[in-house]
């Protein structure tokens, strides 16, 4: 009996110390604090979801047709539209593992596929004071900003998340 009390006890303790030194969700900010630097667009509101087996990712906003975006050395004009996609990732491990806005390709309604725009991808995240990527601890959930350059016909379809520890791959359906 005293065992089990014992055995309880401490493992009260430890989710208790768990919960108090998990570091805070780093929310995103409202989409409205996240257009900052861009020009043009329209952005649909959403939650779309899915998994691999190292994090979960949710596309909260896609803005299309966006025709300028502020870069670290002027604006950026795509040849055609810059589609802005807001996720978040939670790392769903039992261990730290590394993110990077690299691993979500945009898929349009043609079956065209468009990696993030380097520049513009980093030049958004900067604009918010958003993280490039790194590591992201267990449970811990961190915000992205994606920007793809597309044809001005481009409808955005799904975006692709690879997952390294499978080289397998999953998909958010965003046609909205």
């Amino acid at each position: 009996m005293v065992c089990g009390l014992v055995l309880l006890l401490l493992t009260v303790v430890l989710l208790v110390r768990e919960i108090r030194d998990k570091p805070p969700a780093h929310d995103a900010p409202p989409v409205a604090e996240q257009r900052v630097g861009m020009t043009g667009g329209e952005f649909t509101p959403m939650s779309a979801t899915d998994s691999v087996t190292t994090f979960r990712a949710t596309v909260t906003s896609v803005g299309t047709g966006i025709e300028r975006l502020e870069g670290r050395d002027g604006p950026l004009t795509p040849d055609g539209q810059f589609v802005v996609v807001h996720l978040t990732v939670k790392n769903t491990t039992r261990s730290p593992t590394t993110v990077g806005v690299g691993g979500f390709d945009l898929v349009d309604t043609d079956g065209g596929v468009a990696a993030p725009h380097s520049e513009a991808t980093r030049g958004a995240m900067a604009l918010n004071d958003l993280p490039v990527g790194g590591d992201l601890e267990l449970g811990q959930t961190r915000s992205y900003i994606n920007v793809y350059e597309v044809a001005s016909s481009a409808r955005p379809a799904e975006i692709v998340m690879e997952d390294a520890d499978l080289f397998g791959g999953s998909t958010i359906d965003i046609t909205g």
